[in-house]
């Protein structure tokens, strides 16, 4: 289906550009959101929904620096999964990004209490942060992003990635940790 409307695209070099980042990307995107949705059906449909926002911005994404390319891409997956998950009444069902969190989630360095907790917590905590915060902690540390490479898709600087990163663990830290007390005080 999207050949098709890329296909239909009237500038040749837009045309050209979306049909290599459809061969490039596809498959990416589409295990992607199999992975989130758990359904082949809806996740090819969450692939197709994110593509027609490709395509509707090809003109901010063309002129991007090809770093920032794979992040935008990996977000409009991840945003088409969530619009499907919420129009299918299956968000509580739904592995969402955040529960791929494994114990390699967190720097050791940060508090190590944190990776014995359970991650329940962590996902919840994860839901909790601002966007922008959210976006630094998943693309560092379940997409493996340096520093530098978060910086530039996000159109941050190197300084403002650490401090995002920063802010959100400490506040990750404290959501965990008063969800942890709550857990104690009932057993």
């Amino acid at each position: 289906m999207i050949a098709v409307i890329i296909s239909l695209v009237e500038k040749s070099g837009y045309r050209s550009f979306l049909n290599e980042l459809y061969i490039e990307h596809h498959n990416k995107m589409l295990n992607y959101a199999e992975h989130i949705l758990h359904d082949e059906k809806l996740a090819e449909d969450a692939v197709n929904e994110a593509f027609m926002g490709i395509i509707k911005n090809v003109e901010k994404i063309i002129s991007m620096d090809v770093k920032k390319i794979s992040p935008y891409i990996v977000i409009s997956v991840r945003n088409a999964c969530y619009n499907i998950a919420k129009k299918q009444k299956r968000l509580a069902n739904c592995e969402l990004l955040t529960d791929r969190i494994d114990e390699g989630f967190f720097e050791k360095s940060v508090d190590e209490k944190l990776t014995t907790v359970d991650f329940g917590y962590v996902r919840k905590a994860i839901k909790a942060l601002n966007g922008q915060c959210r976006n630094v902690v998943l693309l560092r540390y379940y997409e493996g992003y340096s520093y530098k490479e978060i910086a530039a898709a996000m159109d941050i600087s190197v300084g403002q990635v650490g401090v995002l990163l920063n802010r959100a663990k400490v506040r990750l830290k404290e959501a965990i940790l008063a969800e942890r007390e709550i857990y104690e005080e009932k057993i």
